[in-house]
């Protein structure tokens, strides 16, 4: 699994997923993407911004002090975490299995957000109105050529989405089996279409973003705003937004047990070999210094 895309787009949403939370549930690079992690956040966020040579030496060394932070006090909870999360796939996955790994994910998520959200307020509260110009022009950029990439059929998306879960399911515990496979992509196929409503999420947060830049507010007032802008409550989020990550939870976690279920043990022990690979890279990066 992957962190959901939506809006994901802004400095404080890119850096969350380039300092852990994606890169943990991805697995992808994980070692090479955290190691040089204030490097690819100094060329995230001077794409979306423009920044002048100060700003970005005040970027790199408020990155470098949170990263140092964050893998000190973080990496081993994370460690921790794919620990019982691979003696639960070892044993066979339940619903609760799910919930539990839910809220772990929206607790890191959340942990994420507070650390980044004092050096971020303060970086955003010395953009002048033209990097703000530039970086509303980028996000409209993205928005219009993420809309382009799902247009289009709802069945298309449907298809695009069991092709990115097989490639998924793959990664993580090898080849399937042909039943496995149209089972697989059948359950995906009938996860409800997210992207339209996702879409106007984004639209929505990317100008409350906007027009937060623009009040010229202090560090700890634009620090709530974008709190909400990122990391929304139940009660901040969309009705429409809310109610559809509720179904595309429930929907993911039926999907996931039907997986699961499935496993032969050669597979389980693929998957199980995959988390361990995770957690050795973990807790290499928490001993180097």
């Amino acid at each position: 699994m992957k962190l959901g895309a939506a809006w994901g787009r802004t400095l404080c949403a890119r850096l969350l997923t380039t300092v852990a939370v994606g890169l943990l549930v991805s697995g992808c690079a994980l070692t090479l993407g955290y190691r040089h992690a204030d490097r690819i956040i100094e060329w995230q966020a001077d794409h979306y911004f423009d920044l002048t040579s100060g700003q970005r030496r005040d970027l790199l060394a408020r990155t470098q002090r949170l990263l140092v932070r964050h893998r000190r006090e973080m990496l081993p909870d994370y460690a921790e975490f794919l620990d019982q999360l691979k003696a639960r796939v070892q044993a066979g996955l339940r619903p609760d299995d799910l919930d539990w790994a839910y809220a772990a994910y929206d607790r890191f998520r959340g942990d994420l957000v507070e650390r980044v959200l004092p050096d971020g307020s303060a970086l955003l509260t010395t953009m002048s109105e033209s990097q703000v110009r530039h970086v509303e022009q980028v996000l409209i950029r993205e928005e219009q050529k993420t809309r382009e990439s799902w247009a289009g059929p709802s069945d298309a998306r449907a298809e695009l989405r069991a092709d990115k879960a097989l490639a998924l399911a793959r990664k993580w515990i090898g080849s399937l089996q042909a039943g496995q496979v149209a089972q697989l992509r059948a359950s995906v196929r009938a996860l409800p279409d997210a992207e339209p409503i996702w879409w106007e999420s984004r639209r929505q947060r990317r100008k409350a973003f906007i027009a937060s830049l623009r009040t010229r507010a202090t560090e700890e007032h634009l620090a709530d705003e974008l709190r909400g802008i990122v990391n929304p409550t139940v009660e901040q989020s969309e009705a429409a937004r809310a109610q559809l990550d509720r179904e595309w939870r429930a929907g993911l976690t039926a999907v996931i047990l039907q997986l699961d279920h499935m496993l032969t043990p050669v597979q389980r022990g693929r998957a199980v070999s995959s988390i361990q690979d995770l957690i050795d890279d973990l807790r290499t990066m928490t001993r180097a210094r």
